[in-house]
This record gives C-alpha cells, structure tokens and sequence, in this order.
C-alpha cells in the first residue's frame, strides 16, 4: 500500500505525519425533500409518556439555567438522550411517515447530547439554539463525532426539523 503515501509530498524527516492519498470518492445527491410527508396530517396528542419527555426537558433546561447539582443534571441528560429517539420514532409512525424512520431516528440522541452536554461558550436551550450553534452542530461536531456512510449526513437536517416538528405538537 506503499501508493498511498506518495514521496513528493512527504514532509521532511524527522517528521512524525505523513500525508495519504484519499482512495474513495463519493457522489451525493441532493436529499429529496418530497419523502418527508405524513399520511395523517392533523396533530397527534401527546400521551403520558410524551408529557413525561417534554417535563424533563423542561426540568432539564432550569437545571441549566441555576446550575445545579451535576449528577443530577447528568442523570436527566442522559435518560431524556435515551429516551428521544423511540419518542421520536414513535411520533412518525403514528403520523404515518411516507419514509423509513430508523434513517431519521439517529439525529435525535447526538443533537441532544450536543445541546446539553458539549461545552458550549453560550448557555443553551434546545427551545432556542442560536443560529451560529447549529452551524457547529453541523459543520464540526457531527463530522467529528459520528462515523456514517457519507450519504446519511443528508438525512441529518430533515432528521431535526421533524425532531422539532414532534417537539411542537
């Protein structure tokens, strides 16, 4: 595999790196935005077990806002990080989403972790994430924190306008 490190771009010995040649290359349509749609279009109610889900964000959220107790906060991050994910999937197969729901399902547990557990500069709600934070979310922590095929950072933004979308109803 001696290809993949090519002389005339090696730095100088004693140099620790050495610079590879990139041996794939990916074509990646566009998403197709006309899959995300919904058979039944009016708002679900939420149940008990959704109810549960937004009060601990809530709960969550002030204990951001005082500073709390760390275990305590972390305890809570992580049960609503666990839980997001089937709440979610379970919201789209009841409003009969026109797309399979396990490649938007992933998002969930990252982007909330991301919100309440990444050392951010600025206190954050996920009721109110800045511009600016989305774009990190985007452009660095999810390249950085998530190994996938490259075609499935596609489903990444539909993933959490829907995320939203559920959060709302």
């Amino acid at each position: 595999h001696i290809y993949l490190f090519p002389e005339e771009i090696q730095p100088a010995p004693p140099s620790m790196f050495m610079y590879m040649r990139k041996d794939a290359s990916y074509l990646i349509r566009p998403f197709d935005h006309s899959r995300i749609g919904f058979k039944v279009e009016k708002s679900i109610d939420p149940d008990e077990e959704d109810q549960r889900f937004i009060e601990k964000i809530r709960e969550l959220d002030d204990h951001m806002q005082k500073g709390t107790n760390y275990d305590v906060y972390e305890r809570l991050a992580i049960s609503i990080e666990e839980e997001s994910a089937p709440l979610f999937k379970k919201w789209l197969i009841a409003k009969g989403f026109n797309d399979d729901p396990e490649e938007y399902i992933h998002c969930v547990d990252i982007y909330m972790t991301f919100i309440y557990r990444y050392m951010l500069d600025d206190l954050i709600l996920l009721k109110s994430v800045p511009d600016e934070y989305l774009m990190e979310f985007f452009e660095d922590y999810l390249l950085r924190k998530v190994m996938c095929k490259p075609f499935e950072y596609l489903y990444w933004p539909p993933s959490l306008k829907l995320f939203y979308r559920f959060l709302g109803e």
